[in-house]
């Protein structure tokens, strides 16, 4: 669950506005979506993810993370 890609919503509205800077040639490498609960980060992530050509890696992180071990072997599997 925390480092594979989550399932859509199925009545999910687009938000092209949003993710077309994710999308573009000059997007960087990694991004880092910070925002409160609620915002709709996980919804954009995985819109933008389904959408690449490439492969895309997915870490969601909780409190336990917090200790190092379980944070990089987790961000290992991930990549």
């Amino acid at each position: 669950f925390k480092i594979s890609l989550p399932r859509a919503h199925p009545q999910v509205v687009p938000r092209t506005r949003l993710g077309s800077p994710l999308a573009s040639a000059s997007a960087p490498a990694l991004w880092l979506l910070s925002a409160p609960a609620g915002y709709g980060k996980t919804t954009l992530a995985l819109e933008w993810a389904q959408q690449m050509t490439g492969h895309a890696g997915w870490y969601s992180l909780d409190v336990s993370d917090n200790d190092p071990v379980r944070f990089f072997s987790h961000l290992y599997g991930a990549l």
